[in-house]
């Protein structure tokens, strides 16, 4: 749930200390490979929301420690090959990974669809493909008997299309990736919110920027964070109000933004406000606004380019990560209750900051 909330740091402390001392509990096995690969599982997955992350912080960041942090973001990360392999290591047993890849199974890695849409990269492209479609087969054979696994496509094929995605394979994409989409069920708002960006992003680079600009809106309205997990930058123009040094730096620095690219047909990034209180805005071509924050006051003094690196950082965690307050879906909470977003806004950070 911290990975799906985009709080990478204190994911990555948790999924530490599972790996430095199993608890194996709530999995369906015994066997000390499972526990291990899901635990690298999701680990690999923090790292990439924290390279994420790493990127979003370097465009508020100076030339020197900007050019520094990227050259040191190219260095080979020894954790993400001994992840990789102990996942790897976890599906090589043959019911392991039949388990893993079958829709909501038990006996696998207990990876959630749309946390396994994002590995495979990490399982190996091959791989990844083979083992949805051998699920696929599995299910079409058992719901002859069972017809409620009838409707199971749309999952295998949300998996594979954001395969396709991470491989660069567009035709696949444009095959799978909508049909998908109209075929989940509506509470798999992740899920769905990843197929919608990646329906996007495709629809962007064939010029289709008004659909592409509608799969944006939808993927941020069902969850920010997807757009943040995958990588994707929103088209977007930039415009700063103001003609001070704060605003100008503002523009500066979401220009550099990884989750932005410049596109005057795109959406509008309004830079507002008097003094040292600015809001950025994220709105549509029509007006209507995406999303809008201003940061808290700091408690120490800082110059205009530190607090135009607080608010441009403020403004893209609370537009690219997961927000509790702008749609009406409901949520399993951390406590165990199920909660609205549009219910009370605070309660999930409320419990991840207990954590």
């Amino acid at each position: 749930f911290l990975y799906a909330a985009g709080r990478a740091e204190r994911a990555r402390e948790l999924i530490d200390r599972a790996i430095q001392f199993p608890d194996r509990a709530g999995l369906t096995s015994s066997d000390p490979l499972q526990a291990e690969g899901r635990h690298a599982a999701l680990r690999l997955a923090v790292r990439r929301l924290e390279q994420e992350a790493a990127a979003e912080h370097r465009a508020t960041q100076g030339l020197f420690t900007r050019t520094s942090e990227w050259l040191g973001s190219w260095l080979p990360d020894s954790g993400v090959w001994e992840d990789r392999a102990t996942l790897r290591a976890a599906l090589i047993d043959d019911r392991r990974a039949r388990a893993t890849f079958l829709v909501y199974m038990e006996g696998g890695l207990g990876i959630e669809p749309w946390s396994l849409a994002l590995m495979s990269e990490d399982v190996g492209y091959g791989v990844f493909v083979t083992e949805v479609e051998r699920a696929r087969s599995t299910d079409a054979k058992a719901a002859a008997d069972l017809p409620s696994l009838a409707g199971l496509d749309a999952y295998y094929d949300a998996l594979t299309a954001s395969a396709a995605f991470s491989h660069g394979d567009w035709s696949t994409v444009d095959e799978l990736a909508a049909s998908a989409f109209a075929g989940l069920p509506a509470d798999e708002v992740l899920l769905r919110a990843q197929l919608a960006a990646i329906v996007a992003e495709s629809a962007w680079r064939s010029g289709q920027s008004d659909e592409a600009l509608q799969w944006f809106a939808t993927s941020l309205e069902l969850d920010p964070g997807a757009v943040r997990r995958l990588g994707i930058a929103v088209p977007a123009k930039i415009s700063a109000a103001g003609s001070d040094d704060l605003s100008s730096y503002v523009g500066t620095m979401l220009g550099r933004s990884p989750r932005l690219r410049h596109a005057t047909n795109g959406y509008d990034v309004v830079v507002s406000g008097i003094g040292r209180a600015i809001s950025i805005c994220l709105r549509d071509r029509f007006g209507t606004q995406l999303s809008c924050s201003s940061a808290p006051s700091l408690d120490v003094e800082v110059d205009d380019w530190e607090l135009a690196g607080h608010h441009v950082q403020t403004w893209t965690e609370r537009t690219f990560a997961f927000s509790t307050g702008a749609s009406s879906f409901d949520l399993d909470s951390l406590d165990g209750s199920t909660l609205t977003r549009g219910d009370d806004a605070g309660r999930i950070d409320d419990i991840l900051d207990g954590l």
